[in-house]
């Protein structure tokens, strides 16, 4: 795994506590047209990994069968760059309050 410095990269990680990755079949998830399910293409693994990897960061993930997985993309963050963030303002809908930007 490469590491993490503050400021130099972020880390985003998604966890499930489903059935898990078998150990012989970890090697195969991210080709193409690889599924364990019905109706699945195999095709979700491999984009996520070439639009992680096409932003020059990294995707790897740990499993245990009969406890779930775990997913972590690594991006780098360019400390330099510029972020606008759009105003926001509180739209009261009665009973539920959200904030959203101005267009």
């Amino acid at each position: 795994m490469p590491p993490l410095y503050a400021g130099t990269s972020a880390r985003l990680s998604v966890c499930d506590t489903g059935v898990g990755i078998a150990v012989e079949k970890m090697e195969t998830i991210f080709h193409p047209f690889v599924t364990s399910k019905t109706k699945g293409t195999g095709l979700g693994l491999p984009i996520v990994r070439k639009i992680v990897e096409n932003h020059s960061g990294h995707i790897e993930v740990e499993s245990q069968v009969g406890r779930g997985a775990c997913f972590a993309v690594t991006l780098p963050v360019n400390p330099c760059s510029q972020v606008t963030r759009p105003e926001l303002h509180e739209v009261d809908t009665g009973t539920l309050t959200s904030t959203l930007p101005d267009d």
